[in-house]
């Protein structure tokens, strides 16, 4: 019987043991190979890929159907970018598409690695058809900005002024009647104050 056992175990031990060869044999041949970079390279950055300030895992269903959003975590974006300023074989980065889905903490930390990036002696160029406020952010860190002749140019802006209208009553002969009820009510004072 003790043979027996012992036969037994080393047999599933073995088959085991090549089970496990002949999978690291299988991951070695299908690991994805390093891409190689030529001197001159630029590095492209698309400014529509969806950056995250933390990393969402995404549920298994959507992995099945394969309709997982793909996004990549705002560190690992900023090592990319100076992992790159710091690669010889790189020249320059290239910026393009539309950053309008990107959080104003994401447009502030994206645009001072490129200005890093930058500073690293490397040209950086900035591509895209039209510009809203957060991709001309992106692109202002950039050394050249390329359009098309008939783009479109829609900057808003990120402060507000309210208007007030004193001045502007009393030249109209027009007098307003306010009864506040709090001390520190301010909806009326575009229309009181200066």
């Amino acid at each position: 019987m003790k043979n027996f056992l012992k036969t037994i175990l080393g047999s599933a031990l073995g088959l085991a043991l090549f089970f496990l060869v002949a999978l690291l044999g299988f991951m070695a041949i299908n690991a994805p190979e390093k891409p190689s970079l030529d001197d001159g390279a630029v590095l492209s950055f698309d400014l529509g890929l969806s950056v995250r300030d933390n990393n969402v895992m995404p549920s298994p269903i959507d992995l099945l159907t394969q309709q997982a959003e793909v996004s990549k975590s705002l560190r690992v974006v900023l090592a990319g970018l100076e992992s790159a300023a710091f690669d010889e074989k790189i020249s320059a980065l290239y910026l393009h598409g539309s950053a309008a889905g990107l959080g104003a903490s994401t447009q502030r930390a994206l645009h001072q690695g490129i200005l890093d990036f930058r500073r690293s002696g490397k040209s950086v160029l900035a591509y895209a058809p039209g510009f809203d406020d957060a991709t001309y952010y992106l692109a202002s860190a950039a050394d050249s900005i390329y359009a098309p002749p008939l783009m479109e140019l829609s900057l808003d802006g990120y402060a507000a002024e309210v208007m007030y209208y004193a001045d502007a009553f009393e030249m109209l002969g027009v007098e307003m009647q306010v009864t506040r009820v709090g001390k520190y009510k301010s909806a009326v004072e575009p229309y009181l104050l200066n």
